[in-house]
């Protein structure tokens, strides 16, 4: 999939996205597989697709069990595509850095759903069929190269300075920053 660079690294490949679709499908086409994904980004892209999970059975004999993860792919948009990285395999946790006041706008919400808990007095980390979710205002040293997504969004609240400053303090590692365009 991709060699791992610190992001100070000159070599770090940088992709620019129009749409989140198109992010998507240069994860699935360079195969990713299990990742920790590092969102930054006002919107959290989780809206799950219809209520089957993972596969619909067909009653019929014999018994079909059909994987919806096709049908997932082919709604994704930027309400979703997180949520279909979780889903198709891409990805196995998701870290939503949000800014300062949408976290604090989001909190109240986060802190009511059931399988919420608070992580060291102010992060939110949630399970989805066992794939973990951070809700943070703070990117983490996390202990793998990551994927790292910036949605235009971040930078109505940073300035490109102050993202790289941001990056630079985490110490991140990863093979693929992606920027993308669209909210």
């Amino acid at each position: 999939t991709g060699k791992a660079h610190d992001l100070t690294d000159a070599r770090v490949p940088v992709v620019v996205t129009r749409t989140t679709g198109e992010l998507y499908e240069l994860w699935k086409k360079r195969g990713y597989r299990a990742r920790i994904v590092v969102n930054l980004g006002r919107y959290l892209h989780f809206v799950e697709v219809g209520t089957d999970q993972g596969f619909r059975t067909e009653w019929q004999l014999p018994l079909h069990a059909r994987p919806m993860v096709p049908s997932y792919e082919a709604q994704v948009s930027h309400l979703n595509f997180l949520w279909v990285a979780v889903e198709a395999g891409i990805a196995r946790e998701v870290h939503h850095v949000l800014p300062p006041a949408t976290f604090l706008e989001k909190q109240p919400h986060i802190a009511r759903e059931e399988e919420a808990f608070l992580e060291s007095g102010e992060d939110y980390v949630l399970q989805y069929f066992g794939s973990l979710r951070l809700l943070t205002q703070h990117l983490q040293n996390e202990r793998e190269p990551v994927l790292l997504n910036i949605d235009a969004s971040y930078f109505k609240t940073f300035d490109a300075k102050q993202v790289v400053a941001q990056l630079r303090a985490a110490r991140l590692q990863t093979d693929l920053v992606t920027l993308c365009r669209s909210e």
